[in-house]
């Protein structure tokens, strides 16, 4: 029985479905499951798409043109409750007909709540500074070349609308609502299309504060960077056990 692992952080799991957008499994269904359906669900993906495949399987699968499969989940907030992203390449696979699949390239990918998947342009200064020299010695005037146009994340149109109309509010008002604000823009996984949007929300708080007569807040010098990371990832079964034994988190450490 399929018993995947869950990452424990909201910025590993928006990793991973980006690893598997930029691996080529553009196609994806999304959607809520109920705790006690969870493992259920995994397992009829599991037999009817084969994501227990290993390597050498899938790079079969690839080489004969069929398609291929994989399977994000992570707990919804504040609910007994996963939202799951079942992901597949292009290729054939007579069972792939009975989901409703979505084209990330078209249809950006959500997460679950004010995020989405995009592909945006690289600016040029910024590809010359992501490059690496490669570790080969013999290729050292080569460098690791960066793609114009790359996949991140980024807050949705109608999320960067909501939080301009709650700076506006914030701002006119004498409470710690506007402190509250930049608190939860300061935890934004530091993407780089979500920094690009930070950067225009903070010198948007600077602008409708000078127009209030407010004085501007202590705004971050700098925003975080989204680097590759270790983190904890907990069995699906080993977070079922723990919800059902009353635990007040999904994942231990964490706090309510």
């Amino acid at each position: 029985m399929l018993d995947p692992e869950v990452p424990s952080s909201v910025t590993a799991a928006m990793l991973d479905l980006q690893h598997c957008i930029c691996r080529g499994y553009r196609f994806y269904v999304t959607g809520i499951v109920p705790l006690e359906k969870v493992q259920a669900m995994v397992q009829r993906f599991a037999e009817r798409y084969e994501l227990s495949a290993g390597k050498d399987r899938r790079h079969y699968l690839r080489k004969s043109g069929i398609a291929r499969f994989d399977l994000v989940l992570f707990p919804r907030p504040g609910e007994t409750a996963f939202q799951f992203w079942l992901l597949k390449t292009e290729g054939d696979d007579p069972l792939a007909s009975l989901e409703r699949w979505r084209d990330a390239h078209a249809d950006y990918l959500p997460w679950i709540w004010r995020y989405e998947l995009v592909r945006l342009p690289v600016p040029v200064g910024l590809q010359k500074r992501y490059r690496k020299p490669l570790e080969d010695p013999r290729e050292a005037r080569r460098t690791q070349r960066i793609r114009p146009v790359t996949w991140t994340w980024r807050i949705t149109a109608q999320a960067m609308d909501t939080i301009r109309a709650r700076i506006r509010s914030a701002v006119q008002r004498p409470d710690a609502e506007l402190e509250q604000l930049l608190h939860g823009l300061k935890t934004t996984p530091g993407f780089r299309g979500n920094r690009d949007q930070l950067r225009q929300l903070f010198y948007y708080i600077v602008e409708q504060s000078k127009r209030a007569g407010r004085p501007v807040p202590a705004l971050p010098k700098t925003i975080r960077w989204v680097r590759p990371m270790q983190v904890a990832r907990v069995p699906l079964s080993a977070i079922v056990r723990r919800h059902r034994r009353g635990a007040p988190t999904w994942f231990a450490g964490h706090k309510p």
